[in-house]
């Protein structure tokens, strides 16, 4: 039984951690630079949207980000 014990706690702790992680990654992804990027670019280029109808979600991506640091 004591061999297992650490062991246990050791899984026990890392599910906790990774619990911890996953939080904290949630919140980095809501507030993170990128998402920054993508509101600001699609405010940039509202008016620019017919310049971007029928090209895919990516390359539109890549055009704000080119307009916004080029």
């Amino acid at each position: 039984m004591k061999l297992l014990e650490p062991k246990l706690l050791k899984l026990q702790l890392r599910k906790l951690l990774e619990k911890k992680l996953q939080k904290t990654e949630n919140l980095n992804s809501k507030y993170s630079i990128n998402s920054c990027v993508k509101k600001t670019a699609s405010f940039r280029n509202s008016c620019r949207q017919i310049q971007f109808y029928g090209r895919s979600v990516d390359q539109t991506r890549q055009m704000n980000l080119k307009n916004i640091y080029h």
